[in-house]
């Protein structure tokens, strides 16, 4: 049986017991999303932090330097980065934010609130968006 988990990067420590028993602590600052398993609910975020993550990859590795700039990106910062998505996402369309009304209010909540107690990773966020979309668009080029 096991547990999978998404997060937006962290510290991974382990540590072997003379029985050779492993135990292995993540921590982060931004949240860690439970994905499946089974000893807890999945997180209702965990499809969408998935989903984003798979974007994300696509750049990564077609265009050069995008995984260098998403490598040094604090968890909290990715974690506003993901949030920011949402928002531009639902602000699309008045139809896909009735039908994922929990998760629009949600990101408008969160976004709230990181902004304003996160901010230097908000704009940093922000600045990080900008930096990939340019990239990708001179690959593109």
């Amino acid at each position: 049986m096991s547990n999978q988990f998404l997060s937006f990067g962290g510290a991974l420590r382990a540590q072997m017991t003379p029985d050779a028993t492993v135990f292995v602590d993540f921590s982060s600052h931004a949240p860690i999303l439970h994905g499946s398993g089974h000893s807890q609910a999945v997180d209702p975020l965990a499809s969408e932090a998935g989903a984003f993550f798979a974007r994300m990859k696509v750049p990564i590795d077609f265009v050069p330097g995008a995984e260098t700039l998403v490598a040094k990106a604090a968890p909290r910062t990715l974690y506003c980065v993901f949030i920011q998505h949402i928002r531009e996402k639902l602000a699309q369309g008045r139809g896909l934010r009735e039908a994922n009304h929990w998760l629009a209010d949600w990101s408008s909540r969160e976004g709230q609130r990181m902004e304003s107690s996160a901010a230097e990773h908000w704009t940093a966020a922000i600045e990080l968006s900008r930096q990939l979309e340019a990239i990708e668009a001179s690959a593109r080029e």
